[in-house]
């Protein structure tokens, strides 16, 4: 498995934690803010959860600037290392 398809994965089994929306329907293109569950606090559960499994901080300006999953995970291939 390479880094991007492991971040992938992490980072569908979290959204789909949080929303109860099957991992296997998300696509990279998904809007957060589409999903039916979302909500202010299903976005604080992400930034909690993204901190807790890839050890990545993220700003609130950071946060409002990943609309969809395809963002979020090139944001998280930029700052994990050894994901």
């Amino acid at each position: 498995m390479t880094q991007a398809d492991s971040v992938w994965a992490r980072l569908t089994a979290i959204i789909s934690d949080i929303t109860g929306h099957p991992a296997d329907r998300l696509s990279r293109e998904t809007a957060l803010d589409q999903l039916p569950s979302w909500d202010s606090y299903a976005n604080l559960q992400l930034i909690s959860a993204v901190d807790e499994d890839f050890a990545v901080s993220i700003t609130a300006k950071e946060a409002m600037q990943l609309r969809a999953l395809g963002d979020m995970e090139r944001f998280l291939l930029q700052r994990v290392k050894g994901a």
